[in-house]
């Protein structure tokens, strides 16, 4: 009869090894990007007349605000899915070609290949820039962290500094 593991509640769980691929999503930060997704496509589907703008009515105003809305997606999943960078990529770039093939359904909407592109590209800088942050954190901690002496070899430096 095999040894059974002793039994480890979920919440005390350290994923280590193959299993910290598989760690759980950030609860918070996917509530932040279900609605941020669902924000960004009640504004691509909707009417133009129900439509919000946040930015001006010029070509750069309206490419901006769409810029700016993927990129807060891309931030928001990459935040929720720290260790799934590919997956949110394509999740993202799927999403704005989607949304936007979405719009040729909508009388009084036009879908254009320039708009999905800039969208995609919003959404890649926001996952670029959440991946980014995460290496940054772990350098600063790695240089913030104090340094440990060990017992033999604070000896040895001891023992140097008498002579």
């Amino acid at each position: 009869m095999p040894a059974q593991r002793p039994a480890i509640s979920r919440s005390s769980r350290r994923y280590t090894g193959a299993e910290r691929r598989s760690a759980r999503p950030s609860i918070p930060a996917l509530c932040v990007a279900l609605a941020v997704f669902a924000a960004i496509a009640f504004a691509t589907l909707c009417p133009p007349e129900l439509r919000p703008h946040l930015a001006a009515a010029t070509l750069a105003g309206a490419t901006a605000e769409r810029f700016g809305a993927y990129f807060l997606l891309g931030l928001c999943m990459a935040f929720a899915f720290p260790r799934r960078a590919n997956l949110v990529v394509f999740g993202v770039t799927g999403i704005a070609l989607a949304l936007e093939a979405g719009q040729l359904l909508v009388p009084g909407r036009d879908a254009v290949f320039a708009d999905a592109c800039v969208k995609a590209m919003g959404g890649l800088w926001g996952v670029f820039v959440a991946q980014t942050s995460y290496a940054a954190v772990r350098l600063l901690r790695r240089r913030l962290r104090p340094r440990r002496i060990h017992a033999a070899g604070a000896t040895r430096q001891l023992m140097r500094g008498a002579r």
